[in-house]
């Protein structure tokens, strides 16, 4: 497929990283941005800006990037996949499995692609080490150990954590959903979870109201 118009929804930094991108791989397609903000001017790289779904739609773009909360991702990919848009979705998929399945199977039933951006998976030494095991070099697996953190004031040092979407609830935040690239890349090389046990807590003194620790 030749694909000519995209839509990239959301204007926050994964946003922006991804127009970027949509821009360097497709440098003449026409590409247009959803965001909240009525009347604001598009970035540099898009050709258009929208303020509505409706609008969106009526583009009829042939590929959409969903990069806006995580909350809000359900709605706008259910919309846009009952439009016959091909779909990339920031991760998580969403903060709830409400409305999840009806969503793959829209998709499934159209043909359309429905990619989760869990990127991980692409870094050259993961797919090497899951060879490697997959090969019987490195031997049986008796047990695997993960662990990952971010301390949140020195994440992005040039915004204030108390607004970004890892320290609000309303955003989709908290270390679960935004550190789940791991269990991402662990289901890929190690296979499904056959059981979860898990406890999520808040430990520091951040100004959050999500939790900061989860042992899985």
């Amino acid at each position: 497929m030749s694909v000519s118009r995209v839509l990239v929804i959301g204007s926050g930094s994964i946003g922006k990283l991804h127009l970027r991108l949509a821009r360097e791989l497709l440098p003449h397609a026409d590409i247009r941005v959803l965001r909240r903000e009525e009347g604001a001017l598009p970035p540099e790289e898009a050709n258009e800006g929208f303020s509505r779904m409706d609008q969106a739609i009526a583009f009829r773009p042939q590929i959409a990037v969903i990069a806006n909360p995580a909350p809000f991702h359900l709605s706008a990919a259910q919309s846009l996949a009952d439009a016959g848009v091909h779909l990339m979705v920031e991760k998580p998929l969403s903060t709830s499995a409400a409305g999840v399945q009806r969503l793959i199977e829209s998709c499934r039933r159209r043909g359309l692609v429905l990619l989760t951006g869990y990127n991980l998976r692409f870094l050259p030494s993961l797919q090497r080490f899951r060879d490697l095991l997959k090969q019987n070099v490195i031997g049986k697996v008796l047990s695997v150990r993960c662990e990952i953190g971010q301390y949140l004031p020195s994440w992005r040092p040039d915004v204030d954590y108390r607004q970004g979407v890892s320290a609000r609830r309303d955003l989709g935040g908290g270390a679960l959903l935004e550190l789940s690239h791991e269990l991402d890349y662990l289901r890929w090389i190690f296979g499904e979870v056959d059981w979860v046990g898990a406890c999520l807590s808040r430990q520091s003194r951040l100004e959050i109201d999500v939790e900061d620790t989860v042992h899985l």
